[in-house]
């Protein structure tokens, strides 16, 4: 037997009351707007950022029709001024006229060798909302803030990166009720939806028409990952790829957070493994974050690989058994009661905890 200290599985929160903390990270240059101690909503702006504006270049010679040493000459500004989109830069000749006006509002930044104009659009200011309604514990000044919170918490395994607020609605009754675009109306504006194992195109892009907050759905198939990139709306999907329901512990705190004020995070960051995609809801009382420790008899698992790819189920020995899979290979494994009842052997790398 291995120590079973010493193996930590993935750990996943499905919480229906747990205590959060999560910064909120300028990620630029700006300033933050909060104290230590200040309460805030999901809609209050907690930081201001001013980004540098991407660089336009414009090809000054070839559109003059003039040699790339000849450009300077006609310039009717210079390195370092200020323009309006639309102004005149430079033109040439007296009756057919070639004219060169600035694409964008913004600084003239350098003139190349090849007679190009490198055009920077003037800065854009970011307004860094609070997303969560809780009380801010600490401040970094130029960096960020972290606010606390209290109330459910459910974490997904992928996110399209967006992030937003709204009123939590079920859609379906069971996590394998499929969701049709018909189903969607504009009643639904300024909420965040509950799907069940997959949804189409047609969802997606009505979803963005009638203006909703969120969308949590078990899976996606693959090719419609960059379209639920551009969606205006955060996505999260607890499950991952494919077709797969949402997994019943989620599914059942979803169900009892029907119809509450929530805020959806998809920010996903894989490679890092500091991040998840979730959803909170605040709730009223305050609870302590319980530290995650071994991997211990009782937990709660969902498991990470086929043939038993999202099934959850129950830590019947966690000290590690070494077992030998099909291709011969060996791995440290521990067993597992799913919750149809029927006892599995997984590898430790094929599962994930689920923290209450």
């Amino acid at each position: 037997m291995l120590v079973p200290e010493a193996l930590r599985p993935l750990d996943r929160y499905i919480s229906a009351k747990t205590f959060i903390r999560r910064e909120r990270s300028l990620g630029g240059t700006g300033h933050v707007l909060v104290l230590p101690g200040t309460h805030v909503e999901p809609g209050d702006i907690v930081a201001e950022v001013q980004e540098s504006g991407p660089i336009r270049v414009i090809d000054a010679a070839r559109i003059l029709g003039v040699a790339a040493n000849k450009v300077e000459e006609l310039l009717q500004v210079a390195v370092g001024d200020e323009v309006e989109e639309g102004q005149l830069l430079a033109q040439r000749g007296r009756f057919l006229k070639r004219s060169l006006v600035s694409p964008l509002s913004g600084v003239i930044f350098y003139l190349d060798a090849r007679g190009r104009l490198l055009v920077r659009s003037n800065p854009i200011r970011q307004q860094i909302r609070a997303i969560l309604r809780g009380t801010v514990v600490s401040v970094a000044v130029g960096q960020g803030i972290v606010i606390e919170a209290h109330g459910a918490l459910v974490q997904g395994m992928w996110g399209n990166g967006k992030e937003d607020f709204g009123l939590l609605r079920m859609l379906v009754n069971e996590p394998n009720e499929i969701l049709f675009a018909s189903a969607i109306t504009a009643a639904m504006k300024n909420t965040i939806l509950v799907a069940g194992p997959t949804v189409d195109a047609a969802v997606l892009e009505k979803a963005s028409t009638v203006q909703i907050k969120g969308l949590i759905v078990g899976s996606l198939e693959l090719e419609l990952i960059p379209l639920a990139r551009q969606m205006p709306y955060p996505i999260m999907l607890t499950e991952g790829f494919g077709y797969l329901p949402i997994n019943m512990p989620a599914f059942n705190v979803l169900g009892e957070l029907d119809g509450r004020d929530a805020a959806l995070s998809a920010l996903y960051q894989p490679r890092e493994g500091k991040r998840r995609p979730e959803l909170f809801v605040p709730l009223s009382g305050s609870t302590e974050a319980v530290p995650a420790g071994p991997l211990a008899l009782g937990d709660r698992v969902r498991l990470l690989s086929q043939p038993y790819l999202g099934r959850v189920g129950t830590i019947e020995e966690s000290a590690g058994i070494r077992y030998t899979l099909a291709n011969e290979l060996h791995v440290v494994a521990c067993k597992v009661m799913l919750d149809e009842g029927k006892e599995v052997i997984v590898p430790y790398s094929n599962i994930e905890r689920l923290l209450p």
